[in-house]
């Protein structure tokens, strides 16, 4: 048109002065000099002059070219960091470099690529930065792949349920010491150390346990592993039948046996009946009670195998089994019967007389008069004693008897002498007239 100026209401395009009624395809209105002023070259229309690539303000684009919901920017293809809905470029999820559609929130965000430092998630298509919960990162594919269903954090994919590979538990899980695996429960072969809330092994031998072992005899199981039989007093586990023990049929409980057996058949009866099968350590099993002994009871003597064999019914001890010769006595079992030192047989009083043995009647004699004697000399003593004990009780009566005649005779015999005294003094004293006799004369 080559115009130099437009009609009222027309603005010139500056490119080619010419004239048009308002805004056209590829153009915009400059409102500072009201001229058509070219839109970026991806913009069938524009609101202004693109400030770069990136912004460049369309309004509507270019055939088969795509909007950006939030650049105002056309593209014939999808670019990084967004998805195409219709004639739109709508934005992915942050953290997403390219994605299938928008985010269903910030653990579905739908993501194909990551961005820079970012790694995806194998289920979610989300992209998070290096330790997230419930995940890992395989260095294999850099993915992050999902931890077993316990963890709440892990260093790799889950064995089998017994080996998890967490590093931390879900909330109110509990992780084993050695398979770093989280339960919500105790479970069996653990025990929950409530100091560190760490579920510890019990011994291999408990299926259940209420704490760590004390020792391989104190094992503070609560229940065994199949085919274990548990002690009573220890709460230990065992295979079968063990030293100092016995496994009690009815409740399949390890029971404990009598204290000088080392294996028994079942709790003991007494004393004296012990239900041992083998003794401890220097002790003597008997033939017929089973029970051990770490000396020779009465009634028995050391037999071979060193087993404690019965002496014969009359013996109260002996020296070994009866035999053809003798009974092998070294005590009789009561004072009805005989012993026979030279034969070392025990033999009733009664068979004995029957017998008319003469060496018998004369121990019999012989004991008789031991025993006379020790009784006279023991009536002698006593009279003896009593005899000394009634004279010194009247030597005590005499004495108090006589104290106050002595007192009256002692005081009579000091005033005798005084007088006695008196007498002398006067016979001493000189006399006067005597000497001046003498003199005259």
């Amino acid at each position: 048109m080559n115009c130099l100026k437009c009609q009222p209401n027309l603005y010139m395009l500056e490119e080619t002065e010419s004239c048009y009624e308002g805004e056209i395809d590829n153009y915009y209105l400059d409102k500072n000099d009201y001229k058509l002023k070219r839109c970026y070259k991806n913009c069938l229309r524009c609101r202004t002059k693109a400030d770069n690539i990136t912004f460049m303000n369309c309004v509507v684009c270019q055939k088969n070219y795509l909007l950006t919901e939030d650049t105002d920017s056309c593209y014939p293809e999808v670019i990084d960091a967004y998805y195409k809905d219709d004639i739109y470029l709508r934005k992915c999820h942050k953290n997403c470099l390219q994605c299938s559609s928008k985010a269903t929130n910030d653990t579905y965000m739908n993501c194909i690529r990551c961005q820079y430092k970012l790694y995806m998630t194998e289920d979610t298509q989300s992209c998070y930065e290096e330790g997230i919960d419930n995940y890992y990162l395989d260095k294999n594919d850099f993915k992050f792949k999902k931890c077993h269903k316990n963890c709440l954090r892990c260093s790799t994919k889950a064995t089998n349920d017994t080996y998890m590979n967490c590093l931390k538990c879900q909330p109110n899980l509990f992780m084993t010491e050695d398979t770093q695996s989280c339960y919500e429960d105790v479970i069996d072969n653990y025990y929950l150390d409530k100091n560190d809330n760490i579920l510890r092994r019990c011994h291999p031998n408990c299926l259940k346990c209420k704490s760590a072992q004390e020792d391989e005899t104190h094992m503070n199981c609560l229940k065994c592993q199949a085919n274990l039989y548990m002690t009573k007093d220890t709460e230990s586990c065992y295979e079968g039948e063990i030293d100092n023990y016995y496994l009690d049929k009815n409740d399949f409980i390890l029971k404990p046996c009598h204290k000088n057996c080392l294996r028994c058949k079942s709790s003991p009866i007494s004393d004296l009946e012990m239900r041992c099968k083998n003794c401890q350590p220097k002790f003597y099993l008997t033939e017929d009670k089973d029970s051990c002994y770490d000396y020779i009871p009465d009634n028995y003597y050391l037999g071979e195998n060193d087993i404690l064999r019965k002496c014969y019914k009359t013996c109260f001890n002996c020296l070994g089994a009866k035999n053809s010769e003798t009974m092998n006595c070294l005590s009789c079992i009561s004072d009805e019967y005989f012993y026979k030192n030279d034969t070392k047989d025990c033999i009733l009083f009664k068979d004995y007389k029957k017998r008319s043995d003469l060496e018998f009647t004369k121990v019999n004699n012989y004991n008789f008069y031991i025993f006379i004697i020790i009784f006279v000399a023991a009536l002698i003593i006593f009279g003896s004693v009593c005899a000394f004990y009634k004279i010194k009780e009247q030597n005590k009566k005499m004495e108090r008897k006589e104290q106050p005649e002595q007192k009256e005779e002692k005081k009579k015999s000091e005033e005798n002498k005084k007088q006695d005294e008196n007498k002398e003094m006067i016979e001493l004293k000189p006399d006067l007239k005597g000497p001046i006799n003498d003199d005259t004369e």
